[in-house]
């Protein structure tokens, strides 16, 4: 009876060691997630600030091409309507 009682207590003592570690794996997977989807929310945050940057550039090079082809046709207007 003794002896039964000493393997449950043996195998008690490693269940309980083996909890805690579950417990431990449990926290830094927690912990590894929580940092996963902060790095997320950091890129995510970048590429939005990459898009609008794109946008104003991209804007921006309309704009001059819109310039430069009202400049052309000005030219070419002042050059055919010239008497």
């Amino acid at each position: 009876m003794e002896e039964r009682i000493a393997k449950l207590e043996a195998i008690s003592g490693k269940l309980d060691t083996q909890g805690n570690q579950i417990a431990d794996l449990r926290q830094y997977i927690d912990l590894r997630f929580t940092e996963v989807n902060r790095r997320f929310q950091e890129q995510s945050e970048q590429i939005k600030e990459l898009r609008s940057e794109f946008r104003i550039v991209t804007r921006w090079i309309i704009g001059t091409q819109v310039t430069i082809a009202l400049f052309m046709l000005g030219l070419a207007a002042k050059i055919l309507l010239q008497p």
